[in-house]
């Protein structure tokens, strides 16, 4: 009898063990749809509640949103019969359309299509008369890499390769930098399944069954993972670079989607890595963070650069708000004209485009600064991340694979293609006086140089007849060819982070949307969205003047006041209510009260937590004075966590 007691109580505790079991593996599995709706805000609750569709652009706008994203049109409910809703621009108004407007209506000139055969091309959308000189006048290029050596393998011939490394070895940058090396840039920590956390909510990460520095797989190649020498990164760049022809066509692969935010999110949802797995650890100066950023990145092996990162500034312990200020100073280091990465094309529309002269600004290792860009591009798409720039027109296109024309030349440099644009409209060109050449300043001492557009083009007048080959030439080569080494770098530094064939989905202005986020924050929303403890609910007048001044001020005071409390100047895609903590969980932002004193005047910031701490103040008047002197001395992109 003993011995059937001790069997019953002996199955009633393997029963309890195999429940406990299983609710801690439903536990996890929740706790894993939960991270990776944190990743995709898209897919749920505001895919659920629908779209309204922009009657100027077409473009699909959350319910939430009430103007336009891409073009700022008031946006009238889709459910609604009203003759607004169902309304399309007048000739008149097509007529009057923004600039802002026109692009984002132009967004689906180009579509892909399926011939007999079964083979994907472009069809460029339009009728009759306009599409023919479309045609005629601007035809579309999209831009693909042929590897030089093989393409003369048939022939048995070797050619030399069209693109050469600058000469001098001097570089702004050098390619080793001894100043400091005793500190690991990269440190890839893997963690064995058995010592996973037992608790999903944990924020640190168990104690590493690996940990490999940067230079240890140099010692003993049996140690995994090990990262790459920075060396070889630049050596492999420019060799690869050296023997990729650009080569223009009319075609494209790739399949659009009718859902594209969600079969991106979801797809770029199942390429991270776990941080209770594996994360990369990057190590990076302040006072070099540029330089320490790039090489951190690029030494990454592919295997790795899906892994979740944990950034360490100087001798700080990233919890979230380090990472999102690395992040906003490496954007803002990489727009900074003086470090000669980006150029702004297009000053009213604040757009970048590659350096064409990067080799004589930033020296031999330029290329090494496209790859890690496009790398980090790739990461802001991966993680959800903004961009602190937008990307010119006809770059984004070329992301996607979208022919680019002649009209696109308007948002990436307006002067230029006024200049091109009246020599395509009128006769006696060959007044002007000049030929097939480009005329480039270039190096600190803004030496003249002269590019031939044609073999001997200086030697060579434009004229009426010539004219059409003019203007092809100067938009190949303004486009394309004064960066092709550039674009390759960072065309394969994106793509190994995000395949091709997930971002083909997006049009230029749905990728920008998705790169940058909105510009314009709105308040009501932000309002709703906030949480405040229980101090300051009883302090109900602090509340409203705070919300009274974030409405008083412009809006880029808001994006700066944003910036100071989260780290980040853009709203996310999903929204306020898609704020996340440092750990990458749903963490709204929150106004907390806290007594105020001579020693604790001053509003400050837990970017962490997306968190104010407030002083309880006496008046509005004294409150404006502490945040205006917050936004004013643009202490709004540091955090004290």
């Amino acid at each position: 009898m003993a011995g059937v007691v001790v069997e019953i109580i002996g199955g009633l505790l393997a029963l309890v063990v195999v429940v406990t079991l299983c609710v801690r593996a439903c536990d996890n599995e929740t706790a894993r749809r939960t991270q990776d709706e944190l990743h995709a805000p898209l897919m749920h609750k505001d895919a659920e509640t629908g779209f309204n569709t922009c009657r100027i652009c077409d473009f699909e706008n959350f319910k939430r949103i009430p103007f336009c994203s891409l073009c700022g049109e008031k946006l009238v409910a889709n459910d609604s019969n009203s003759d607004a809703a169902m309304a399309v621009p007048t000739e008149s108004e097509r007529l009057n359309l923004s600039h802002r407007q026109k692009r984002a209506r132009s967004r689906k000139e180009w579509a892909r299509k399926v011939d007999v055969q079964g083979r994907l091309f472009w069809y460029r959308q339009g009728r009759g008369r306009a599409l023919r000189l479309a045609m005629r006048q601007s035809p579309g290029y999209t831009l693909a890499f042929v590897d030089d050596t093989k393409v003369n393998e048939d022939s048995g011939t070797k050619q030399e390769p069209k693109l050469t490394v600058a000469s001098k070895t001097s570089s702004r940058y050098p390619l080793i930098d001894n100043q400091d090396a005793s500190l690991t840039k990269v440190v890839i920590e893997i963690f064995l399944p058995d010592t996973s956390p037992s608790n999903p909510d944990a924020s640190v990460p168990p104690e590493p069954a690996a940990t490999i520095p940067l230079d240890a797989a140099s010692e003993d190649p049996s140690l995994l993972p090990s990262t790459l020498a920075k060396d070889d990164v630049v050596q492999n760049l420019q060799l690869e670079a050296m023997f990729q022809v650009p080569v223009l066509t009319e075609s494209s692969v790739g399949k659009a989607s009718r859902k594209p935010y969600a079969f991106f999110v979801s797809n770029t949802t199942k390429l991270i890595v776990d941080v209770t797995k594996e994360y990369v650890k990057l190590n990076v100066h302040r006072d070099k963070l540029l330089e320490d950023s790039l090489e951190a990145l690029s030494v990454i092996p592919q295997d790795h650069i899906h892994s979740m990162m944990r950034v360490i500034l100087a001798k700080g312990v990233d919890a979230g708000g380090l990472q999102r200020e690395w992040f906003l100073l490496l954007n803002e280091a990489l727009a900074d004209p003086s470090n000669d990465v980006f150029c702004c094309v297009n000053a009213s529309e604040q757009v970048f485009y590659l350096n064409p002269h990067s080799r004589d600004d930033i020296g031999e290792a330029h290329l090494l600064y496209y790859y890690t860009t496009g790398r980090l591009v790739g990461r802001a798409l991966l993680e959800g991340q903004v961009l602190g720039f937008h990307l010119a027109l006809p770059l984004l296109k070329i992301i996607l694979g979208i022919p680019v024309s002649f009209p696109d030349l308007e948002s990436f440099d307006p002067e230029a293609y006024k200049s091109l644009l009246w020599i395509r409209d009128n006769t006696g060109v060959g007044d002007l006086g000049i030929g097939f050449v480009v005329a480039e300043a270039r190096g600190s001492d803004n030496e003249m140089v002269m590019i031939d557009l044609i073999e001997d083009g200086r030697n060579i007048e434009v004229n009426d007849e010539n004219k059409d080959l003019y203007l092809e030439r100067r938009f190949r080569y303004l486009l394309f060819e004064s960066v092709s080494s550039q674009l390759y770098c960072f065309l394969k530094g994106l793509y190994e982070v995000v395949p091709f064939h997930l971002l083909a989905v997006f049009d230029p202005e749905e990728l920008d949307f998705v790169l940058c986020g909105s510009d314009v924050i709105d308040v009501d929303e932000w309002k709703r969205c906030t949480r405040m403890n229980a101090s300051l609910r009883k302090h109900d007048k602090a509340v409203t003047w705070f919300w009274e001044l974030v409405r008083e001020m412009p809006n880029e005071y808001r994006r700066r006041l944003l910036n100071f409390a989260t780290g980040s100047s853009r709203v996310p895609l999903g929204g306020f209510r898609a704020l996340t903590s440092s750990d990458g969980r749903l963490c709204p932002f929150t106004l907390k009260g806290v007594k105020f004193t001579d020693s604790n005047a001053c509003i400050a910031s837990r970017a962490c937590f997306n968190q104010l701490d407030i002083p309880l103040y006496e008046s509005k008047a004294q409150m404006k004075t502490i945040l205006m002197g917050i936004l004013d001395t643009e202490l709004h992109g540091f955090t004290k966590d």
